[in-house]
């Protein structure tokens, strides 16, 4: 008997950022592969970077891992060469006292002794995907530049897939027949609001935590000879007085990234500048931020960082049904990843992990529809994916609101009342809190 072979399949991915392309890779990589554009709003350089750095904890690492190829343990590697393990760190209070330090064998209950994952320059990170998809590669994966997804329709005569429609360069143009379009184009993202459009269902409001951000990196070298104890914790975060906190984890090489906040509506001018604020905010003027966050201010200023990204930080739930339309995130064969479906506060650095596991998930149910080839396989697929991550990522979302809302107390009571508590806590109590995290284990993809 003469075997067939697969049809062909397009996948239209709005976002090229992590997700976007962990979710283009791990598709890429299933054992009948679609093929997967991107549509990315923004220019190829503003979109392959990006300030400071993020960390890739046991979650997102065993989401990369699984690529379906066998190809994700070279992923992780090339990581690994540009990243610096995630490794002894926690909360300390405004005079820099430990309050809670995460050992790694604590948190994973013994699954990983030496480090809780790893940190990494974003631009590195997108480095390392950028190759692993193969953008203007032969056979990798197609990116168009400056092209943002508006909406989409059904495709006439094909219930089960759509035509998306696209400005790309401010020219309007349509991608018909499309199998599968997956939004993975962040907090504001067009593909939510599109399918909002479509279903009827309200808008769920994005929501500003109250605090402006600012990161960067700088030399951890230079900030070690401005502070020797920088190099006693692999990560560290103070929760300040008046509601800011700082904090630092430790890149590849001599980088470190930093990071910090305060209380600033979201629509606040800048300053004079954003080094000029950071001064103001946690300068030695202040004389309330500890030795080692004064030297990593320090050494930022005499860089004379132009660099600084400054930027309110929402959160946005996911989605909410309209009524008779059930809890999904799309609808047909359209979903939503990572940001777009459930942004939540980088309190945790979870943002990133939670959106990879998406990825994993999302190509393990495509390939299992794609598989069994039944009609209106891949719109049920893609909402039982729908229905089985919004419990995680629900959970993550509320305990990254819990630590951040820890970290932004101004009364003196609470503050009080907060460092207390977590210097008093048997620690592996405190590790409880966080260990549910690294139990995720990816689907499978089975292989028919």
């Amino acid at each position: 008997m003469a075997s067939s072979s697969p049809p062909p399949r397009t996948v239209v991915i709005a976002g090229a950022g992590i997700v976007g392309l962990t979710t283009a890779i791990s598709l890429r990589a299933l054992p009948t592969p679609p093929t997967v554009i991107i549509h990315e709003r923004r220019p190829e350089e503003g979109a392959l970077s990006g300030p400071g750095g993020i960390m890739i904890q046991p979650n997102g690492l065993a989401a990369l891992s699984a690529l379906a190829d066998g190809s994700g343990e070279a992923v992780v590697a090339a990581l690994n060469a540009v990243s610096c393990p995630l490794g002894r760190g926690g909360f300390q209070s405004a005079t820099g006292k430990d309050l809670y330090i995460a050992e790694p064998a604590g948190v994973t209950l013994g699954e990983r002794t030496d480090d809780l994952g790893v940190c990494v320059a974003r631009t590195a990170l997108m480095g390392v995907l950028a190759e692993a998809a193969k953008i203007g590669q032969p056979g990798g994966v197609e990116v168009v530049w400056e092209s943002a997804v508006t909406s989409y329709t059904t495709t006439d005569g094909a219930v089960d897939k759509v035509d998306v429609h696209v400005k790309t360069s401010g020219q309007a143009a349509t991608i018909r027949g499309v199998d599968v379009l997956i939004g993975a184009d962040g907090l504001w993202s067009g593909v939510r609001s599109a399918v909002d459009a479509v279903t009827g269902r309200p808008s769920t409001p994005r929501h500003y935590g109250g605090l402006m951000w600012w990161r960067g990196s700088v030399s951890f070298s230079a900030v070690a000879a401005r502070c020797a104890d920088i190099g006693r914790l692999a990560w560290g975060q103070a929760w300040l007085p008046r509601g800011g906190s700082m904090g630092y984890f430790r890149l590849g090489g001599d980088d470190m990234a930093w990071y910090a906040s305060a209380p600033r509506p979201a629509d606040a001018p800048v300053d004079g500048s954003p080094l000029a604020e950071l001064l103001a905010e946690f300068g030695p003027t202040r004389g309330t931020t500890p030795p080692v966050y004064a030297a990593i201010v320090d050494a930022v200023a005499a860089a004379g960082s132009d660099t600084i990204n400054r930027a309110p930080v929402y959160s946005r739930g996911v989605p909410v049904a309209a009524a008779g339309v059930g809890p999904v995130w799309g609808t047909g064969p359209v979903t939503l990843v990572g940001d777009a479906a459930h942004a939540i506060f980088p309190s945790m650095g979870q943002g990133a992990c939670v959106g990879m596991e998406d990825a994993a998930e999302l190509a393990a149910a495509l390939a299992a529809a794609w598989r069994d080839g039944q009609p209106g396989g891949v719109p049920a697929a893609l909402r039982a994916y729908e229905a089985a991550r919004a419990p995680r990522v629900t959970r993550v979302g509320v305990e990254s609101a819990r630590v951040y809302d820890l970290s932004a107390l101004t009364g003196g009571v609470s503050i009080w009342l907060r460092d207390t508590v977590y210097s008093v806590l048997p620690q592996w109590i405190v590790d409880r809190q966080f260990s549910w995290l690294y139990d995720y284990k990816p689907t499978p993809v089975l292989v028919a």
